[in-house]
């Protein structure tokens, strides 16, 4: 077995620790195939393109009929580390879940909520914004669930409402909104007892009544309102307001609820008169779909290839997980890796080899490839962690490294792929691995 450049044991995850300062201000690539708006109006998803915004689909996902029936009011879904899909929920109180290609119902957690809000991956588990104290909730606060959707712990807010990961002067965390209370506060991804105001400042003009998160490409923020005064409010990385938008005096629009930047650098948005676009060079807003109410939107990565080998558990108490999105088809060369459920702001690194093993790495993990084996360890292609424990890389498969040098992948083959990562912990490996996953490409 050969590693690529040198063996496995001399030096786990080679130069990342040499470059770990370099490569902090890397952005983690975007992690979703498909792009889904939480429709309140029909208890489903509506799929959007992720370039453009258009409607790809109005009744995409019917949670009703997934459920079996379930009386329900869904308001916002995230992808947990294992693959699975969470969604929220302000009638039943609870979080439904779903498989990651949202076809089979998975049951609910078990934690009690009460006026469940957003949520978002962290710790190899979700983070979520619980509003009420009803059914033994634990009342205004973040809440930490692990992945089986048992609580771990609860941090007291205000009246938390969206949620974002977010790095703040180089500290991993995340953004929630205070609902009627006009402001943006920063958790520290690390310890979430510590909060601390990140908006609005300066006396800037802000909504009372914040919602949706979402991230802009130049690392600005934007927040949408319904009301107080209405509309799409851009942050900078400090808090500062730097643009209000207004949807009735840009498109006769009655505010906004929930907001995305489209791969087009584009905005889509939606309240509760439909789903809109904003071209952002024209100023002009566009109607999308009417008849339906979004309230959050949603990235989900679809299966792309199979899972296997057993990983181990890292500092976070469960095993880092493979998955991919893209096109199987090597020609489209449009395949991007991700490593979710693992520590963040950790670097790592994916391996690949056309045959597949097992073997344990002493004090690193289970090396789930065998024969010649290649390491995407350029500067560009080393990734850090986020703080919802992903990272993630779009490959070119006309470039795979492997150890006699770079070679295409074609069609009718089949190749393996893992995750090499650095683990945090105090008593835990120095590296770890996630499981492994096969692609045949077509």
């Amino acid at each position: 077995m050969e590693l690529a450049s040198s063996p496995m044991h001399r030096s786990p995850l080679l130069s990342i620790a040499l470059v770990a300062g370099l490569a902090a201000g890397l952005a983690a690539p975007a992690t979703a195939q498909r792009l889904l708006a939480v429709d309140q109006a029909s208890r489903g998803f509506i799929e959007l393109d992720p370039v453009d915004g258009s409607v790809v689909a109005l009744g995409a996902v019917d949670l009703v009929a997934l459920t079996g029936g379930a009386a329900m009011l869904p308001l916002d879904g995230t992808q947990t580390p294992n693959g699975e899909v969470w969604v929220s929920d302000l009638v039943a109180n609870t979080v439904f879940r779903f498989d990651r290609s949202l076809t089979t119902f998975l049951g609910t957690v078990p934690a009690a909520l009460d006026q469940p809000r957003q949520l978002v991956p962290h710790a190899g588990g979700v983070l979520l914004a619980n509003a009420g104290f009803g059914g033994g909730a634990p009342g205004p606060s973040l809440v930490h669930l692990d992945v089986q959707g048992q609580l771990v712990a609860s941090f007291p807010t205000t009246q938390p409402f969206g949620l974002l990961p977010f790095e703040r002067a180089g500290v991993g965390g995340y953004l929630y909104t205070e609902f009627g209370f006009g402001a943006v506060t920063f958790a520290d991804a690390s310890n979430l007892v510590l909060q601390t105001m990140f908006a609005p400042v300066g006396g800037a003009a802000f909504t009372l009544f914040p919602e949706d998160l979402a991230r802009r490409a130049n690392g600005n923020v934007l927040v949408a309102s319904s009301v107080s005064p209405p509309g799409i409010y851009e942050l900078d990385p400090s808090g500062q307001v730097v643009q209000y938008l207004d949807p009735a005096a840009l498109g006769g629009v009655a505010g906004a609820r929930c907001v995305h930047e489209l791969r087009d650098g584009n905005i889509v948005f939606g309240g509760i008169d439909g789903l809109h676009l904003l071209d952002v060079s024209s100023q002009t807003v566009t109607q999308l779909a009417t008849g339906v109410v979004p309230r959050s939107f949603v990235e989900v990565a679809s299966d792309l290839g199979t899972r296997y080998c057993t990983a181990l558990p890292n500092s976070l108490g469960a095993p880092g997980a493979m998955g991919a999105f893209g096109s199987r088809r090597a020609a489209d060369n449009d395949v991007t890796l991700v490593a979710s459920g693992l520590p963040p702001q950790q670097f790592g690194i994916f391996v690949v080899s056309a045959t597949q093993g097992l073997q344990a790495v002493p004090n690193g993990g289970n090396l789930c490839l065998g024969g010649q084996i290649g390491r995407y360890q350029a500067f560009a292609q080393i990734f850090q962690v986020s703080p919802s424990g992903e990272g993630a890389l779009r490959l070119d498969l006309d470039a795979t490294p492997q150890p006699m040098g770079l070679v295409s992948i074609q069609s009718g083959q089949s190749w393996n792929f893992q995750g090499w990562y650095r683990d945090g912990g105090p008593t835990s490996a120095t590296s770890n691995f996630t499981d492994g996953l096969e692609i045949a490409f077509q």
